[in-house]
């Protein structure tokens, strides 16, 4: 490597690094009020196909039902400022399809555990719902006070569900977001860490270890910053999915008796 290119190489790769842990910082310190609800589950109740499922009949409360879904769903306070009573203009309101047809609703799970305790009026003896109504196709919450990190885990039956929307109208929130662990920047900061890993295995040329000086500080940082950039496009998703608790009970099948009560008759 001609001695010449060492200064600007280094002083371009300590700057590289230094912006990264700069604005990683500022990401971290940023005032973010910010709302997502993740989909932990989203499946039918019955999966039988062809035409034994056709011979198939399954009620619910004496209603026929065509195609149940169960779904587990997490509202969570992913920003890091709270969500005040102030705040509402309008609570938070799930509507999924038009031709959906919600059997039932219930809430499962909250983070803190007597999270509904914050509802007006709520007492121990006298306890408030967090669900607030409930439409043929929407569910609208009670406002309730939602600090950093907090959570509310819904279970709903509905029949021929498509899609889902949430809305809401609250100061300081755009929009809540479906949150997904498919990913744009993880997958970038992957695929750039390991071709500049990549690069530097293939077209650098280290020094040996007997003349490990000035020459070999642009290789190791470009080497640390690649590695970097790999183990944070990693890290990212499940940095993500930590932020959502019920995620990781969930996943370990807690919520199985809690199922409501389903009869099905073969005719």
């Amino acid at each position: 490597m001609d001695i010449r290119l060492l200064a600007p190489i280094a002083t371009l790769c300590a700057c590289l690094v230094t912006v990264t842990i700069t604005l990683t910082l500022w990401w971290l310190n940023k005032q973010r009020k910010h709302v997502s609800i993740f989909t932990i589950r989203a499946e039918p109740l019955i999966a039988m196909k062809g035409s034994a499922r056709d011979k198939l009949q399954v009620l619910f409360a004496d209603q026929s039902v065509e195609e149940a879904y169960l779904l587990h769903l997490s509202l969570c306070n992913d920003g890091n400022v709270p969500v005040t009573l102030s705040d509402y203009h309008s609570p938070f309101l799930l509507e999924l399809n038009p031709d959906a047809r919600i059997l039932e609703v219930d809430v499962i799970e909250t983070w803190p555990a007597d999270l509904d305790r914050r509802l007006p009026g709520a007492s121990s003896t006298s306890p408030k719902s967090l669900i607030q109504s409930v439409a043929k196709s929407s569910v609208e919450l009670t406002p309730v006070l939602l600090n950093p990190r907090d959570e509310i885990v819904m279970q709903v039956l509905v029949d021929n569900y498509r899609a889902m929307h949430i809305s809401q109208h609250i100061n300081g929130i755009k929009r809540v977001d479906l949150w997904s662990e498919s990913r744009l920047i993880p997958k970038i900061l992957t695929t750039f860490g390991a071709v500049i890993i990549i690069f530097a295995a293939f077209f650098l040329e280290p020094d040996q270890p007997s003349n490990f000086a000035l020459p070999s500080i642009p290789y190791v940082l470009i080497i640390l910053l690649g590695m970097i950039l790999y183990i944070a496009g990693i890290t990212w998703p499940k940095a993500q999915r930590s932020r959502q608790f019920g995620a990781e009970r969930l996943a370990m099948g807690r919520i199985k008796n809690q199922s409501h009560d389903l009869s099905a008759e073969g005719t």
